[in-house]
């Protein structure tokens, strides 16, 4: 019979029972883990997740090596929402895989959440433009949205403050001839002009169909004055009127723009005039043109009238309403001879 070696027995046993004693506190040791939270059983058509964590630290017990070993076989921690409720709320969490939930610590884990619910209205599209055209001979006349309302849905939060749905379209990509609409991509903005981001419109772009018209030109006219309620006190007569400015500028397209001869006054309403005074009167603006400036100021130059005998001065008015005489424009009318008076 072979004799026991004791000291190498009891330096094996010993051995064992560290090894045992280590893999057993391994075993049993304390590890936290980030787990990314998801969202299962939302009905993502009537409910928004305002504000849920991107991740979860739990508390497992176990080998630190197989822990890292079942996180790293897409572990994650799933948020069960087909019952929930609109704000704030904890929910429970279920850790997957199971291997891994059986190790929690904390078999019970939640997480705070806050919903809110999905709403629908409808907004008007505002088209604006950037740019220039690069024909000058046009100039944009009207811009048509098609269609002219879209259909914004989105959190309840956000939806509120979505007052306008814009379409930005570039003119210098725009050809005046072209027949076929722009597609334009559609913005929804609050009233401050911010975009809102959680916000989706339907459709997400519209058809603009822009209309041009002739580019306006420029021409010079004179002011004719309408005199027909100008009258001067008695014993005081009117020697004359000065337009400041004579000319002005009729502009518009070329056709209209050419019909125009002269640019009219309103009526100049002042009566009993007893000193020169200075009106501002408006213009009578031609049909299908503009006028620039809208308003000229007229000078009526009155004086007394001269010692008996003589005939009062007053300017010839012609069918326009000016003094009758070319020469005169602007400037005075020339007195009318002083005739002697037999005793």
């Amino acid at each position: 019979m072979r004799s026991i070696n004791w000291p190498v027995l009891i330096a094996s046993i010993a051995l064992s029972f560290t090894l045992w004693f280590v893999v057993s506190a391994q075993n049993r040791s304390i590890n936290y883990v980030q787990l990314e939270v998801q969202i299962d059983g939302l009905d993502q058509d009537l409910v928004y997740v305002k504000d849920k964590p991107r991740s979860i630290s739990v508390m497992v017990r176990g080998n630190p090596a197989g822990i890292r070993g079942l996180v790293d076989d897409n572990a994650r921690a799933v948020v069960q929402l087909d019952q929930a409720k609109m704000g704030v709320s904890s929910y429970s969490v279920r850790v997957v895989p199971d291997r891994l939930r059986q190790l929690l610590v904390d078999q019970n884990p939640t997480v705070s959440i806050e919903l809110e619910p999905i709403e629908t209205r409808e907004v008007t599209v505002s088209v604006e433009t950037s740019g220039k055209l690069s024909d000058n001979r046009y100039v944009l006349e009207d811009i048509l949205s098609t269609p002219s309302k879209v259909e914004v849905r989105g959190p309840k939060s956000q939806i509120k403050d979505a007052t306008r749905v814009m379409a930005v379209i570039d003119l210098t990509s725009v050809e005046p001839n072209r027949a076929i609409p722009y597609t334009v991509n559609v913005q929804i903005q609050n009233a401050a002009g911010a975009n809102i981001e959680y916000a989706l419109a339907t459709p997400s772009t519209v058809s603009i169909t822009p209309t041009f018209a002739p580019a306006p030109i420029e021409f010079p006219a004179f002011v004719s004055l309408d005199l027909k309620s100008v009258k001067a006190a008695d014993g005081f007569e009117i020697v004359g009127y000065t337009t400041q400015p004579e000319q002005v500028t009729v502009y518009g397209t070329s056709l209209n723009v050419a019909r125009v001869g002269t640019v009219r006054t309103a009526p100049i309403l002042a009566s009993q005039i007893r000193e020169t005074q200075t009106i501002e009167v408006p213009l009578v603006t031609p049909r299908g043109v503009s006028v620039r400036p809208r308003t000229v100021r007229v000078t009526i130059e009155v004086r007394p009238k001269a010692a008996f005998g003589v005939p009062p001065v007053q300017p010839p008015v012609s069918n326009d309403g000016n003094t009758a005489d070319p020469g005169t424009r602007g400037g005075t009318v020339p007195e009318a001879p002083v005739r002697n008076v037999p005793n």
